[in-house]
């Protein structure tokens, strides 16, 4: 059972990149991030993957609030334990 939810929730994550494709290809993120969504997890609450940081603060912010998006339309409430994420939200002053 396990398998069928976890390839479930993998068909959505890929369904949700794929609906925000141009945002993601906007960014100047490594493409990892999105190959899964343990991975874009990790990065939200660490600002780093693979050992690599990457600045969330340097995004623009007509690409913050695009990511922002991206971030709240899918995780919804979970959003609060991307410790980067918010941390950087704060930084922008979009609270």
């Amino acid at each position: 059972m396990g398998f069928r939810k976890e390839h479930h929730q993998h068909g959505l994550w890929l369904q949700h990149c794929d609906q925000h494709k141009e945002l993601i290809h906007a960014l100047p993120l490594s493409g990892v991030i999105f190959d899964c969504e343990r991975q874009f997890r990790e990065f939200a609450s660490y600002g780093a993957i693979n050992g690599r940081s990457i600045a969330l603060k340097r995004l623009s912010d007509e690409l913050w609030e695009k990511l922002f998006e991206f971030v709240t339309s899918y995780f919804e409430m979970d959003m609060e334990l991307f410790d980067e994420f918010n941390r950087v939200q704060i930084l922008k002053g979009k609270t």
